[in-house]
């Protein structure tokens, strides 16, 4: 095979695509507020919300389902006509929560809460809602695929 063997040149696309990513964003169609992930370390990753008027930030933990936010992302994709109710991940001790609901005429909520109240004498929580669009449902799931591949 030579440097210019296409397929050679197809492996090395391939390769690239299915490739870790080290940090996510996922940014609001409706505003500047953004989800983000990162610091992927074992069964731990960062969750942090941002925007104009607040943010957080918080080590998360996926011990019992390390890859049930990828399977909420991948269903909500293959059903992005719509479904009814919301679909839900969250975490063991319940300090992060994602949460999937679409409307009639294709768009899709996406809330976000972090919170750090569990035995905390000065608790706290954010709550977030994100705007996205049903078509960028796809994409996203797999880029989650790809952020919380191992």
């Amino acid at each position: 095979m030579t440097a210019d063997d296409p397929k050679r040149t197809v492996e090395k696309i391939e390769k690239k695509r299915k490739r870790r990513l080290n940090h996510l964003r996922i940014k609001s169609s409706n505003s500047d507020a953004t989800l983000e992930f990162s610091d992927l370390d074992g069964e731990f990753f960062r969750a942090s919300l941002h925007s104009d008027s607040h943010s957080a930030n918080m080590r998360v933990s996926t011990y019992t389902d390390p890859y049930g936010i990828v399977r909420l992302f991948k269903e909500a994709a293959s059903n992005w006509r719509g479904w009814s109710g919301e679909k839900q991940w969250e975490s063991l001790e319940g300090d992060f929560r994602l949460m999937l609901c679409s409307s009639s005429t294709g768009h899709i909520r996406l809330k976000a809460l972090i919170s750090h109240d569990c035995g905390n004498p000065d608790p706290w929580r954010l709550n977030a809602e994100l705007g996205i669009e049903a078509g960028q449902l796809e994409s996203l799931a797999q880029s989650i695929e790809r952020f919380f591949s191992r």
